[in-house]
């Protein structure tokens, strides 16, 4: 198994092989730093290789859409969490507030 340094190093070589009077050398050339800028982050070159510019503005939207989406849901589900811990803690307020009376009226029927 190559490294990716190795791989970049394959494509540097095809494209001074294939040489600026080639149909793909000077594109591959030009695709290089893309594809290691990739290959670094272990994203499959392939996958973005061919895109044209809109097909990557359309991808970037749709992923910017999903994102706000699952923003939203995370948001809504912590809203709907502090909404139960508030009542939680209003019911164990009361609660405790209901003992204190009665253990103040059992103090005080006591002294009198």
């Amino acid at each position: 198994m190559l490294s990716k340094s190795q791989e970049v190093q394959i494509l540097s070589d095809a494209a001074d092989k294939l040489g600026s009077g080639s149909y793909c050398g000077d594109w591959l050339r030009e695709q290089i730093p893309f594809i290691e800028c990739d290959i670094r982050s272990d994203f499959h070159p392939g996958i973005y290789a061919s895109a044209s510019i809109k097909d990557c503005s359309t991808r970037c939207r749709e992923m910017l859409s999903e994102a706000k989406a699952e923003s939203d849901r995370i948001l809504a589900d912590a809203r709907k969490e502090a909404d139960q811990i508030r009542a939680q803690a209003v019911r164990f307020n009361e609660l405790q507030r209901e003992e204190l009376k009665r253990t103040l009226k059992a103090i005080l029927s006591r002294i009198d």
